[in-house]
């Protein structure tokens, strides 16, 4: 036997979320209502329900509970876009690769860590919540220099659970549920070891996790220029900034294309058509097709607008397989008459959203509770480290919903005075 089939280790590793199962069992504890909010991939992960991040940059002693759609808002420098990166860090330890997600980013291992401490590892966890009620808790340490998680914890909170530890990595050597001993690592792998473990070699709990954590979409850098550019190919995902839109709509296909001109439609009643033209070589090429006073129009990617491209990345996203998709300020490049249909549909989407936000805007099309339990408010303390509090949980903030809108009460208030309401810091202060 081979040191492959004992570890369950792989050379190559498919993107996470390609690798969502043919056929399910009936589960038969399924509850419809939350099965509403799965994607069809995964059969008991529904959401990552908090997290926790200790020396990622400015997250230093940072945890928060995340509702299903969860708008981050905060002052310039808070750590808004540093919560939206972490998130892509902790899905890309499961894909492994870390050196090329590096890369792309223009970033050094170093990078990851945080300049107000001396600590040199990022700890973090992640709890995940089942569609049976019951927890998954990630916990691991990063170690840039290895670029490897050494040391995981992967465990249940069911009570009746034979094994609650599912996972545990640590002095080099791993174990897994049902297997008496710890094994050695004799292997290579970058991230966490999931990414380096054969699918059908774990339970289904944590391949669902894998897959779920895996198919997060950052779209932290999305940008018109990358949006415009010509691709060969997707590989499942909008890629860094939005750079593979053309060939993610092409392989797509006509039926979920036409869906996604018919939701533009109503944004842009003159729009006909999208289509994505094969170039040579395989290169693929955006265009739309306008219809003004009986003439028709086809435009290339080059020459769309900056908000029909941004709709377009949002809306093709919310079609797609991905289980938990991140935006950053999601209202740039976009008409204010269009906010609200872009609201409805996020806070609607059956995948879990994340976003940020500086607009009272995005705010008035939330109700009071919903505007209760998604907007979180970020800070930074007097040391520097982002914080994190619900926005409508301050007395101020609460006092205010009392008798006005959520956009209203947001547009009411001084951030800068409310970061000082809950640190107690004032100006001059060190």
């Amino acid at each position: 036997m081979t040191l492959a089939q004992i570890s369950g280790f792989r050379h190559t590793v498919p993107h996470p979320a390609l690798r969502c199962r043919l056929a399910r069992r009936q589960h038969t504890g399924d509850n419809p209502a939350i099965a509403e909010l799965r994607t069809g991939c995964w059969r008991y992960l529904v959401r990552v329900k908090s997290i926790k991040a200790d020396n990622f940059k400015s997250l230093v002693k940072f945890e928060v509970d995340l509702p299903k759609f969860c708008c981050l808002t905060g002052l310039n420098g808070s750590g808004k876009s540093t919560v939206l990166q972490f998130i892509d860090f902790a899905a890309q330890q499961v894909r492994g690769n870390i050196e090329n997600w590096l890369r792309l980013r223009g970033w050094k291992a170093k990078d990851v860590l945080s300049k107000l401490t001396s600590s040199k590892v990022v700890t973090f966890g992640l709890t995940f919540q089942q569609s049976n009620d019951h927890d998954l808790i990630w916990t691991a340490t990063f170690d840039p220099h290895s670029l490897t998680c050494v040391n995981e914890t992967i465990r249940s909170t069911a009570a009746q659970a034979e094994y609650p530890i599912l996972l545990q990595v640590a002095k080099g050597n791993y174990r897994l549920i049902g297997r008496p001993d710890d094994q050695p690592i004799e292997f290579q792998y970058q991230g966490s070891i999931l990414s380096a473990l054969l699918d059908d070699k774990l339970p289904e709990q944590l391949r669902d996790m894998k897959g779920f954590l895996g198919s997060t979409e950052s779209l932290d850098m999305l940008t018109p220029e990358r949006l415009r550019d010509r691709v060969r190919e997707a590989k499942g995902s909008l890629g860094l900034g939005g750079r593979n839109l053309s060939a993610f709509l092409a392989d797509a296909g006509v039926d979920k294309t036409e869906a996604l001109s018919q939701k533009l439609r109503t944004a842009y009643p003159q729009l006909t058509d999208i289509t994505v033209k094969s170039l040579r070589s395989g290169w693929k090429q955006l265009q739309i097709a306008e219809q003004f006073g009986g003439k028709s129009l086809l435009t290339e990617a080059q020459h769309i607008n900056d908000g029909t491209l941004r709709l377009l990345a949002i809306f093709a996203e919310l079609a797609s397989k991905h289980g938990f998709l991140v935006f950053d300020e999601i209202e740039n490049g976009i008409n204010p008459e269009l906010i609200e249909m872009v609201v409805k549909n996020l806070s609607t989407a059956p995948q879990q959203v994340l976003l940020t936000t500086h607009s009272p805007m995005i705010l008035n099309y939330l109700d009071d509770q919903q505007a209760k339990e998604s907007v979180i408010f970020l800070y930074r303390t007097k040391d520097g480290f982002t914080q994190a509090k619900p926005l409508f949980e301050i007395p101020s903030l609460s006092e205010k919903l009392k008798v006005m809108g959520p956009g209203e009460a947001f547009a009411d208030t001084d951030l800068r005075r409310l970061s000082e309401e809950i640190t107690g810091i004032k100006p001059g202060d060190g």
